[in-house]
């Protein structure tokens, strides 16, 4: 096995390995944090002109992208994540949909 200074070959990929955040697009985004204002699919598609469905599919793929079973999950994750406080500083304008 070769050895480096910082340690094993082994053990310098564990340490490169780390997981990576997943990805939102603009209209994730947009949804996550009027999940977290709790506001429910109904409203969500009212104020984004979008249908019900379109809401649960996003919501359906930010479960995956968050590691998230639940709507609760997803905003936990936004808070955790300090998504829901940078959306007081951000316009949606600014994430392409």
């Amino acid at each position: 096995m070769i050895i480096s200074n910082e340690g094993t070959i082994d053990q310098k990929i564990a340490v490169d390995a780390t997981p990576c955040k997943p990805r939102f697009t603009g209209r994730e985004i947009e949804i996550m944090i009027l999940l977290c204002k709790e506001n429910s699919t109904k409203q969500i598609a009212g104020q984004l002109h979008i249908s019900p469905h379109t809401v649960e599919s996003y919501k359906k793929s930010l479960k995956t992208k968050t590691g998230s079973f639940t709507q609760v999950g997803i905003v936990v994750y936004a808070v955790k994540n300090n998504l829901f406080l940078l959306a007081s500083f951000i316009s949606f304008s600014d994430f392409p949909v």
